[in-house]
């Protein structure tokens, strides 16, 4: 399945934000500068962060719609309609 553009551009990014046992958070970053969602949570050391901000980074993953099988779309609408004449008739006319 392809991913759409939104998906390639989010991303998790930890951060340091204070000191002490847990000073990690993370936040889930778009396409500009500020984030979408910034973690309320505390961690101790940068890999739980990221593997927490990971879980959750597909909650802002917006879906995609599901594509519709060919039997599931409606007849298409002719746009115009050919008739096959023959050559002859028409200098007869």
């Amino acid at each position: 399945m392809a991913m759409s553009l939104d998906a390639l551009v989010m991303r998790v990014i930890v951060r340091r934000t204070g000191i002490g046992v847990a000073p990690f958070t993370w936040e889930v970053h778009g396409n500009g500068i500020t984030p979408i969602h910034v973690s309320a949570d505390r961690y101790k050391s940068m890999e739980a962060a990221y593997k927490a901000g990971q879980n959750r980074l597909t909650e802002f993953i917006p879906s995609r719609k599901s594509k519709l099988r060919r039997s599931d779309r409606d007849e298409p609408v002719p746009m115009c309609v050919l008739r096959r004449t023959n050559w002859r008739d028409g200098m007869n006319r």
